[in-house]
C-alpha cells in the first residue's frame, strides 16, 4: 500500500487551479436519507442530515479559465450530494442548516459528491475526471443571470441541455429559476468547500476556496413557488431522472450566490469635435 496520501497530479494539469473570475450559484434540497444513501458509492460516504433529511444540491458555475497561451469561458453545472467519510463519523459535528449554510460546519467533513456534472468544455471535462474523479458529460446549457452590463435582469435562469446530436440536442434536461428578491441575503463564509470524488477506485476529497463572501437566501420560509422549484424537460437523460428521484417537485431550502467583482470598465466615448 503507497504511504502518499496525496494522488498524483496528471500530467499536462498544475495544482491549485485558479479561476480568473467566477459567478456561481448553489440551490440546496431536502431530500430522503435512504434514497440519497443509495445514490452514494459503497459505504465510503454517508448523508449529511438536517432535522432527518438529507440535502442534494443543483450548482451552477461560470468561470474564466486562464492559461498562457487563451483564456476561456467554462460552464457546469453539478447534480450532488452532500455527504461525510463513514470513516469520520465521529467527527462530524450536529448543525444547523442555516448554521451550516453560513459557514460553520468548520471541519469540512461535509462536502459535496458529485453524481452528474454538466459541462461545456472538454478540457475542464478532462481535468475534472482524471484530476478530481467527477463523473462530468459534455453538453449545452443556457443562462440568464444577473449582471452589471445587464442591470434589468433580476432572476437566475438555467436550462441544461440534453447532450445527443441532432433534434434532441435542443430539449431541455431541466431548468430551474431563482429571484433573490424573495428572500433577504446574508453574508455566507461557507468557503473553503469540500468536494468528494472517486479515482481508480478509491474516495477522494479536494477543497475549493472562493476567496469573497458568497450571499445566502434561507428559503424556508418562503412560499413554494418563489423557491427554485426544478422543472423537468422531456429529454431523457440519467441526469433527469436522478433529479426526479431524488428532488422531485420539492422546493429549494436555500440558495447560495457568488458573483466576482469587475476586474476593469470602460466608459461611454464622449465628443471632442
Amino acid at each position: 500500500m503507497s504511504t502518499n496520501v496525496l494522488p498524483e497530479i496528471p500530467e499536462g494539469f498544475a495544482s491549485p487551479f485558479f479561476y480568473g473570475s467566477i459567478t456561481a450559484m448553489t440551490i440546496a434540497y431536502a431530500a430522503d436519507v435512504a434514497q440519497v444513501e443509495a445514490e452514494l458509492p459503497g459505504d465510503a460516504l454517508v448523508p449529511a442530515e438536517f432535522d432527518g433529511q438529507a440535502c442534494v444540491t443543483v450548482g451552477y458555475q461560470s468561470y474564466l479559465a486562464m492559461f498562457s497561451d487563451a483564456s476561456v469561458v467554462v460552464t457546469e453545472i453539478d447534480l450532488g450530494v452532500l455527504a461525510f467519510p463513514a470513516v469520520k463519523r465521529r467527527e462530524v459535528p450536529r448543525v444547523a442548516f442555516a448554521d451550516y449554510a453560513r459557514g460553520a460546519e468548520q471541519t469540512k467533513l461535509f462536502g459535496t459528491f458529485p453524481l452528474q456534472v454538466a459541462c461545456d468544455n472538454e478540457l475542464a471535462i478532462s481535468a475534472g475526471k482524471r484530476l478530481f474523479g467527477e463523473p462530468k458529460f459534455h453538453t449545452s446549457m443556457q443562462a440568464s443571470v444577473p449582471s452589471m452590463n445587464n442591470p434589468e435582469v433580476g432572476t437566475w435562469q438555467l436550462r441544461c441541455m440534453h447532450p445527443a446530436d441532432g433534434a434532441a440536442e435542443r430539449e431541455c434536461i431541466f431548468s430551474v429559476a431563482f429571484d433573490p428578491s424573495v428572500a433577504a441575503a446574508v453574508k455566507s463564509s461557507i468557503s473553503p468547500m469540500t468536494t468528494y470524488g472517486i479515482a481508480d477506485g478509491s474516495l477522494i476529497a479536494s477543497r475549493w476556496a472562493i476567496f469573497q463572501e458568497s450571499a445566502f437566501f434561507d428559503l424556508r420560509r418562503c412560499a413554494d413557488a418563489d423557491r427554485a422549484q426544478v422543472r423537468y424537460g422531456s429529454a431523457g437523460h440519467s441526469m433527469g431522472e436522478s433529479m426526479e428521484k431524488l428532488i422531485g417537485d420539492r422546493p429549494a431550502s436555500g440558495v447560495w450566490i457568488h458573483q466576482s467583482p469587475p476586474a476593469a470598465a470602460r466608459y461611454r466615448p464622449y465628443l471632442i469635435v
